[in-house]
This record gives structure tokens, C-alpha cells and sequence, in this order.
């Protein structure tokens, strides 16, 4: 077409007029026409694919917010929405895309790949394309714990977590398997949004829905019938490991001593009558569920929380919870959250293989396969035995070289058993915990006086009990059952031959060669018994270990029971409640 020559436009009433005489006018007539077309702030288009059709424009979209996991129900609106190719939120397309007029437009959101705002764009075959830029919000929303195992007729509680305010509400609770698992909004806690609440039907795996009017979000629970090996009583919180090897931990977790994250409320138990912290009742799997022999609790809790360790088949120590003092042996501490608090089970550092291994308040330590003493953590008290008060964050020797059979921790102090059965002591002795005939802490290894054989030791709170060959069950320190502390091993009362003991926090426990059960000291019931009282119920334990105001044992038919205080749901029975009566563990046949 030459400049000045006749233009036809072609249409139901086709004409002719004259076209611009001078170069360049047609271009800048149809960028004029793209301009006007554009309109609104965030608004951008496309030239229309001729001259005379009105390009497609993206206007506002409701909700103008999602969560990343995407599945939102979004209506677009804007103008030209004919003969759409594609509509997408952020470079993805939108789902079950619906044109419901030339200005409306339906569907789910995609799932995003990050947060933010994002662009919307729909591309027509006839009206080009049109863009609302940052129109849509992508936030965070999901259930915590995202992941978690417990037992069959265990509950777990869980939230939805959002970087967006979702208000109070409605959401719903489903599960996709509830012959695994029942899911329900929760009737003991009210919040925004409503808590779901799950408890376990049967073995098996099920996805736990939140279904929000943002869209919804989801978690994997499974449930497992288990039978215990072994049971470890810590002052708040207990674990036990089941036959193949898989840790469970119950009670207090507000440190992650249970080992199941850090953001997973659980329970909410009141504390002073003002404070919640997160515990359970329900054995919770410990994350990644890695295989132990044997799990051990923290003796006693400090303001920063317990913390847990398991030694796996070859000796490997991992640990978790607390880590404030670095307690948990992996070169880190301080009071970041990052460093204070583990969540998953972390090897010790080193690469020492252990036989044995005990937490006390905020201080561990293990014996090696070569009968070598190790501890880490805090060190106020001289507890970790290396002959100066300076604390560790990794495994480091004790000073006295020793070849120790078996190890115990207690709050502040520690003790140890040669494989000749000789006990020594060292730490806090304020109450005459290490046996030493004094109440002078010591930071290296010293013998407990008397000129005992021991074949046991176990270490409580504020004291320490160990048991001859003989049966006959010796203990010093405090929380006797006495009024007075024993600075010295003084013989337990009562005349009878154990075969194994426990010393907790204000008790202490021990089993008869036939498998009786009889404990002493506070029993929470008033009194202060210095002579071991039976334990009710008439079972029989193969082993026996004393929390700080509880009791665990496991029966010699290998079923795992708790008694006692329960505050934290420290007994592992789905309850809070206080009971003098041995109770089963749930989960177990």
C-alpha cells in the first residue's frame, strides 16, 4: 500500500477511505489503540491480532490469595475472554478452567513452586492476551505436624499454619483412610482455625485433610501396633524401643525430647496456671524412626527442656531435644533455636561406638565397646569428670581412665561401674550424692566409700543406689525416703533381694528375683516411706525404671506399663490423670 492511497476495511459494511499521507502515521495510530485499551494500574495487553479487535484485559481476580499447595477456587474477571487458549496463575496453568462469560472466568489455582504476589494472564486465539501483574497472593498453608507416626488408639492434635490470617474458620477435618485413622475438629481446644483431632484405628498409613476456604492442606499420620524391648522413665517425658528396633517417646515435648517436631502441639499442658507447653499422652514416633537397642531420657529438666539418646546396633549415639548446654554431643550449642532445639536425631560427634549411654539434667555420657567413660554437655559441677569445670560440646574423656562396665547420670553428678564392680562418683555433691562420706563435688572420678561390689548402679536425681551380688540393694544421697540425706551407701530396708534397681527423682524402685515390684521414698501419696512398699496390680517386670515422679516397667510377658504422676502424659496412657496402679502403654496388644 503506498501512503496516501485508499485503505478498505473489510466487515459487513466494507468502505474505503484514504489512508495517512505521511510515513509512520498507521504505527502510531495502532499503539495509540493498544494504549487506550489498557487500562487500569496493574493492567497490560497485547496488540490485538487485527486492527478493529479489542484485545483481552484481566481486571481482578477473588479470592486475590492462596496457598502454595495451590487448589484454591478463583473466579477472573476482565473483558474479551473469547476463544481462551490458556490462563495461567505465576506460568502455571490454571485448573478446571471454566469460561463462564466474554468477562468471567472460573477455576482452582496451581500449585507454586514460592511465595508472593504472582501474575495472572489469559491468552485468547483471536483477542491476544491480557495481564493482571501481582493480582494473586501465593502464602504458606499447611497442617503440622506434616508427617508423624503413633500408635493404635493414639491421638495426635493438629493445626493449621498459614503466613496469611485465615480467621476462625469453617475448616474440616477428614481422613482419606478412617479405618486407620478418625479425623474431627476438635472438641477440647478452640482456636482460629479450629485444631483437627486424630486418633488411630488400626496399622496402616492415612492422609489427613484441612479443608479451608483458602483450599486444602494435608498430612500423612500412620499407626502401628507395638511391643516394647525396653522402657526409659526421664523426669518429664518417657521412650520406649519395640522389638524391631523403632523408638517411641510420650510425655513433655516442649524442647522436641520426643522427637517429632518441633512445631507439632500435640496436648497443651498448663503449666503454673499460665503457661502451655506441648506434651502427649500418646507414644509419638521419634522422626525418621531410625533403629536403636536402647533409647535413654534426661534425668531432670531444666528451664531449657529434656533431651533423649539412642544407641543403634553398632554403637552409634544419636541424640536429640535440648541442646542448650550441648548436651547432645554434636558440636553445637547456644540459644539459637537452631542449635538449641533438634528435632531429628543427630549422631554424636566422634564416631565412637558405645555400649551404654545416660542423660542427666543437661549433661551426657557414655561407655565405649572398649570400656571407656565419655561426657559432654555442662560441666557447672564437674560432672563430666574431666578434672576442670569447663564445658564440652563434643564426646571427651574422663580423667581417670577407668574400665567401666556400666554408666549412670543424674542431675549433676555421674557415676560409673568397673567390670570389677568397684562404683565411682563425680560432680555435685551437695546431698551426699556421690557416696563419697562428704558433700565436696568433685570433677574427677572418686570411690564410693564402704568397700562395696557392686553388680547395678543407677543414679537419681539427688542420689544414687547400687546392688551387690548378693541382692542386697545399698543407696546415698538424698530422696532416700529419709529425712536425712546418707552421704555414705546405706543398706535399704526391708530385708528383701532384688535383682534389679531404679533410682528416679523422689523414688526409688527394684525388682525381686521373682519380678515383685517395690518402691520407696515420695509416693505422691502424702507419706515418705523409707522401707520399699509392693507396687499394686500383682505383675511381675523383667525391668524396672523410675522417673522423676513416675514409674516404668516392662512385664516379663514383655507388655509395657506406667504409673504414677501423669501432668505431662508421662505414663503413655492417653490420659493426664494420676494413678497408683500400673496402666498399659497404648498401642500394645
Amino acid at each position: 500500500m503506498r501512503y496516501g492511497s485508499p485503505l478498505v476495511l473489510l466487515g459487513p459494511r466494507s468502505r474505503s477511505v484514504t489512508g495517512p499521507r505521511e510515513p509512520g502515521v498507521l504505527t502510531i495510530l495502532a499503539s495509540l489503540m493498544a494504549a487506550l485499551l489498557a487500562r487500569g494500574c496493574k493492567e497490560s495487553v497485547s496488540p490485538p491480532s487485527a486492527i478493529g479487535v479489542t484485545a483481552v484485559s484481566v481486571t481482578a481476580v477473588t479470592p486475590a490469595s492462596g496457598p502454595l499447595a495451590g487448589g484454591t477456587s478463583v473466579t477472573i474477571t476482565g473483558t474479551n475472554f473469547i476463544d481462551v487458549t490458556s490462563v495461567t496463575i505465576g506460568g502455571s496453568e490454571l485448573g478446571s478452567r471454566t469460561v463462564v462469560s466474554p468477562t468471567q472466568i472460573t477455576g482452582t489455582t496451581p500449585a507454586a513452586t514460592s511465595t508472593g504476589a504472582k501474575d495472572i494472564v489469559v491468552t485468547s486465539s483471536s483477542h491476544g492476551s491480557g495481564t493482571c501483574s501481582g493480582c494473586f497472593t501465593v502464602f504458606v498453608l499447611e497442617v503440622r505436624p506434616s508427617t508423624i507416626a503413633t500408635v493404635v488408639g493414639g491421638s495426635v492434635f493438629f493445626d493449621v499454619v498459614s503466613s496469611e490470617y485465615i480467621g476462625c474458620g469453617p475448616v474440616t477435618w477428614t481422613s482419606a483412610n478412617p479405618t486407620v485413622a478418625t479425623a474431627r475438629d476438635s472438641l477440647q481446644f478452640s482456636g482460629c482455625p479450629p485444631r483437627g483431632f486424630v486418633r488411630g484405628v488400626s496399622s496402616g498409613s492415612a492422609t489427613i485433610t484441612a479443608t479451608t476456604p483458602f483450599g486444602p492442606a494435608t498430612s500423612t499420620i500412620s499407626m502401628a501396633q507395638v511391643m516394647f524391648a525396653s522402657v526409659s522413665a526421664g523426669a518429664t517425658h518417657a521412650c520406649g524401643v519395640t522389638s524391631n528396633g523403632k523408638a517411641f517417646c510420650w510425655g513433655e515435648g516442649e524442647a522436641s525430647q520426643l522427637g517429632a517436631p518441633i512445631n507439632a502441639d500435640y496436648d497443651w499442658c498448663l503449666v503454673y496456671g499460665y503457661a502451655n507447653i506441648a506434651c502427649t499422652a500418646s507414644p509419638v514416633g521419634v522422626t525418621g524412626m531410625p533403629t536403636f537397642t536402647t533409647v535413654a531420657t534426661s534425668r531432670d529438666v531444666f528451664d531449657f527442656g529434656g533431651s533423649s539418646c539412642g544407641l543403634t546396633a553398632s554403637g552409634t549415639a544419636y541424640c536429640w531435644g535440648s541442646n542448650f548446654f550441648g548436651q547432645l554431643g554434636n558440636g553445637t550449642t547456644g540459644d539459637d533455636i537452631s542449635t538449641n532445639i533438634v528435632v531429628v536425631p543427630t549422631p554424636v560427634s566422634g564416631g565412637l561406638a558405645f555400649t551404654a549411654i545416660g542423660i542427666g539434667r543437661s549433661h551426657a555420657c557414655g561407655v565405649t565397646t572398649t570400656r571407656v567413660a565419655y561426657c559432654w554437655g555442662d560441666n557447672q559441677f564437674g560432672q563430666l569428670g574431666t578434672g576442670d569445670r569447663v564445658s564440652q560440646t563434643i564426646p571427651t574423656t574422663v580423667a581417670e581412665v577407668l574400665t567401666l562396665a556400666a554408666i549412670g547420670t543424674g542431675t549433676e553428678h555421674t557415676c560409673g561401674l568397673t567390670t570389677v564392680g568397684t562404683a565411682y562418683c563425680w560432680g555435685e555433691n551437695d546431698v551426699g550424692q556421690l557416696g563419697t562420706g562428704d558433700t565436696v563435688s568433685r570433677t574427677t572420678p572418686s570411690p564410693v566409700t564402704g568397700g562395696l561390689t557392686f553388680t547395678a548402679i543407677s543414679t537419681g536425681t539427688y542420689h544414687t543406689c547400687g546392688l551387690t551380688a548378693a541382692g542386697t540393694a545399698y543407696c546415698w544421697g538424698g530422696d532416700l525416703g529419709y529425712i536425712v540425706t546418707k552421704t555414705s551407701p546405706t543398706a535399704v530396708a526391708g530385708g528383701l533381694t532384688f535383682g534389679a534397681i531404679s533410682a528416679g527423682g523422689l523414688h526409688t524402685c527394684g525388682l525381686t528375683t521373682s519380678g515383685v515390684a517395690y518402691c520407696w521414698g515420695d509416693l505422691l501419696s502424702g507419706t515418705r516411706d523409707s522401707i520399699p512398699v509392693p507396687v499394686v496390680g500383682g505383675l511381675r517386670f523383667a525391668t524396672i525404671t523410675a522417673g522423676f515422679d513416675y514409674t516404668c516397667g516392662l512385664t516379663i510377658g514383655g507388655a509395657a506399663y506406667c504409673w504414677g504422676d501423669n501432668y505431662w502424659g508421662q505414663l503413655g496412657n492417653g490420659t493426664h490423670e494420676f494413678t497408683s496402679t500400673p496402666t498399659k502403654v497404648l498401642g500394645q496388644p
